[in-house]
């Protein structure tokens, strides 16, 4: 099972935004008399441990760019939370006045719904702490406690200080909440299953103020007015569960199951050009090659099938690149699997590589997606009939094509499968 995730990236320029006219389901936007003055504005600034950044602020530049450029908006102020008890303020004022409610935490949502514009934005990024638990009784191997705003990169090392790995995002400034609250697949989902299903516990903030603590066994909530309620109604947990980001509350920690490592892992890269220098089209080959090895994967690799649909280096066009690791040793008969693409037509091949990596950390360091980017994307979930001849060739049209001067078309697919298509009764409620 895969994953495709197709872009069609372009070129895009910042103005400066002098007036926003736009009507948002009935709320209270800037310049409408219901908004509230600038002085309860002050009064709830007082309130709160965190910043208020406001447009005029260099911090408010700072904050405000998403890293999918194009949908990038300006906010009426952006709330930096230092507790889940600033975010509770910030939903109980915005509810107050009507107003509308962003989140962000490190701004990665694809379509824009992490900001507004108008919005009272509620940012989540400066939420990093880190609690580790190796005497867990959920889970044999411990678990850790994070809130909202870590980067995965920084979870990453945390528990390689400890000898343990966990199921979190490869790009390195992804945080845990959309991630998480939207399935969370990993380099290494095929051997311990996605994100949703390593997650012990979770944190939220209600619509209307309430704090929940829920997991699989209760849920405990902590009213505005400081009154508290348990019990064992465990819907919201399990609703939480791949239900999306900001559906049923805003996320602000989140409680993991960790694992032992490995004693190895291999990386394994490999690519080739869609088209070689002298015209010659091996892309329907490769690809097709490609398609087959991914779909019988033993459950040790994990990873990304890319293509690009760009001028490549020495006369070649586009790319096709499979970036895969390996959980376990290099002398093993699954990561032997591997060698039947690694010796497919060397003389078409770009590159293609082992690395004997010593932790997954390790591995991961090398896994960089760019910090900013400007693309439309789609997604489609592939299962194994899905990999034919049609699907090849459409694939490839469109990487072959070149669509304007300052766009391409390009597809990451992520590789599922293993442990991810089993159902077990704890996956529900």
């Amino acid at each position: 099972t895969m994953v495709l995730s197709s872009f069609a990236w372009r070129g895009l320029a910042l103005a400066v935004l002098v007036k926003v006219c736009l009507s948002v389901s009935n709320r209270c936007l800037p310049g409408d008399d219901c908004f509230p003055t600038n002085l309860e504005v002050i009064k709830f600034m007082e309130t709160l441990d965190g910043t208020l950044h406001f447009p005029h602020m260099a911090s408010y530049d700072t904050l405000v760019v998403q890293r999918e450029t194009i949908y990038t908006k300006f906010p009426f102020a952006i709330m930096e939370a230092k507790n889940i008890n600033d975010v509770q303020k910030s939903v109980l004022f915005a509810r107050k006045w009507n107003m509308l409610v962003s989140v962000k935490t490190s701004g990665h949502d694809f379509i824009g719904r992490s900001t507004a514009h108008g919005s009272l934005m509620i940012y989540l990024g400066s939420m990093n702490d880190t609690k580790v638990n190796l005497s867990s009784t959920r889970n044999p191997a411990g678990e850790i406690t994070c809130e909202s705003g870590n980067t995965w990169l920084k979870v990453y090392n945390e528990v390689d200080k400890i000898n343990r790995v966990i199921i979190g995002g490869s790009a390195h400034t992804v945080s845990m909440a959309g991630y998480t609250l939207g399935g969370g697949h990993s380099p290494m989902s095929r051997m311990f299953g996605m994100a949703v299903d390593n997650l012990l516990e979770l944190e939220l903030v209600t619509a209307d103020g309430r704090i929940v603590v829920a997991n699989d066994q209760m849920t405990h909530i902590t009213y505005p007015n400081g009154s508290v309620t348990t019990s064992d109604d465990t819907d919201i947990f399990w609703a939480s569960k791949g239900g999306g980001g900001g559906t049923f509350g805003i996320a602000t920690k989140f409680t993991y199951k960790l694992h032992y490592p490995a004693p190895q892992v291999v990386q394994f890269v490999c690519g080739y050009p869609i088209i070689r220098p002298g015209g010659q089209d091996i892309g329907f080959t490769v690809l097709k090659k490609m398609f087959l090895m991914v779909q019988n994967l033993p459950k040790e690799w994990g990873g990304y099938l890319v293509a690009s649909g760009l001028p490549g280096a020495n006369g070649n066009w586009g790319s096709i690149v499979l970036a895969m690791n390996h959980y376990g040793n290099y002398v093993s008969a699954s990561r032997r699997y591997m060698d039947d693409l690694f010796f497919f037509h060397k003389e078409w091949q770009s590159f293609c590589y082992y690395v004997n990596r010593t932790t997954f950390l390790d591995y991961e360091v090398t896994a960089k997606d760019p910090e900013f980017y400007s693309g439309y994307i789609m997604n489609t979930l592939l299962q194994k009939e899905s990999f034919t001849d049609d699907l090849t060739r459409f694939l490839l049209k469109e990487l072959e094509t070149e669509h304007t001067n300052i766009s391409s078309f390009a597809f990451t697919g992520t590789l599922l499968g293993g442990i991810v298509k089993y159902f077990y009764n704890t996956y529900n409620a």
